[in-house]
């Protein structure tokens, strides 16, 4: 499983984006984080998804991590993690 996502790729080359979340459209920009601020989350990552250990084991590489930055008025006022 070498092989880079098509959703990482698409992130890469066009970080603008919709997520849905319920019934919930907010349009965001995908940043990558660095080395340093991967290296800092990873283990939350884990924590709060722990097949993601088991993916990075298989994949043999590491699994880039985005922050996603809504762009829309309304979610852009929500205060994080709402």
């Amino acid at each position: 499983q070498h092989q880079i996502p098509d959703g990482v790729t698409n992130l890469r080359t066009t970080p603008e984006a919709a997520v849905t979340v319920g019934r919930r459209r907010s349009d965001v920009v995908a940043t990558e984080l660095d080395d340093e601020e991967h290296d800092r989350i990873w283990a939350d990552l884990v924590q709060v998804w722990p097949r993601i250990a088991t993916y990075h084991r298989r994949a043999g590489r590491r699994i880039p991590v985005f922050r996603l930055i809504p762009t829309d008025r309304e979610s852009a006022r929500r205060p994080q993690g709402m």
